[in-house]
């Protein structure tokens, strides 16, 4: 971390920010159907909130299977990463 820290609640180290996936993970998915992602929120220590990035370009709806999406956050400082299980059913 940097020094002099964030100064942010107990707890938080004020590096990374955290990341919520939203929606069901694994997320069941029927084939056929465009996938449209639920999406992925940041939130810092100072209580800021935000989309984080996604990688959900691969997935393809046609194509039964398991694929994995990537999200990352990054506050210009730290970054970090979570991911979501989408199963595409036929």
């Amino acid at each position: 971390g940097m020094p002099g820290g964030s100064g942010g609640p107990a707890g938080l180290s004020g590096d990374a920010p955290e990341i919520f996936v939203m929606g069901d993970d694994p997320l069941v998915h029927p084939a056929g159907v465009p996938y449209e992602d639920p999406g992925a929120a940041c939130a810092d220590g100072s209580g800021r909130v935000w989309q984080a990035d996604a990688d959900s370009a691969h997935v393809n709806a046609l194509a039964p299977g398991m694929y994995h999406v990537a999200y990352s956050c990054s506050d210009g400082n730290a970054t970090s990463a979570a991911w979501r299980t989408v199963l595409v059913e036929p």
